[in-house]
């Protein structure tokens, strides 16, 4: 994910969600399937997030079962001078299919002020 989100490739970044994956973006828009999830971050990196980057590590992990886990990261996107920063956490259920994990349901928010400086 963070190599397509800094090569700028809605398609790329999208690639690792299943068909019917739902997201949940930091400003609450609802977003359904893969390709509704590319095309938006498409437009984001076109725009808003055009020269970003980011960065991403998982805080902790909930197996469901063997082929179902919820992972939590924490994710910062940033200028690349590193002076403009967003910092998430994100919710996230993947299911294995086969040899491969895919992202079924994704929530991402901000984090206020408070949380951002700790």
């Amino acid at each position: 994910m963070a190599d397509a989100w800094s090569a700028g490739s809605g398609a790329s970044f999208a690639a690792v969600f299943a068909d019917g994956a739902q997201f949940i973006s930091v400003r609450g828009d609802q977003l359904r399937g893969r390709d509704e999830i590319g095309s938006s971050h498409a437009g984001s990196f076109a725009g808003r997030y055009r020269d970003t980057t980011l960065r991403s590590e998982v805080a902790e992990t909930f197996w469901l079962t063997d082929d179902i886990v919820v992972v939590h990261a924490r994710s910062t996107v940033a200028d690349r001078a590193g002076t403009n920063e967003i910092n998430t956490h994100a919710q996230a259920v993947l299911q294995r299919r086969g040899e491969h994990w895919e992202i079924t349901h994704f929530h991402n928010m901000a984090l206020p002020q408070s949380e951002r400086e700790a």
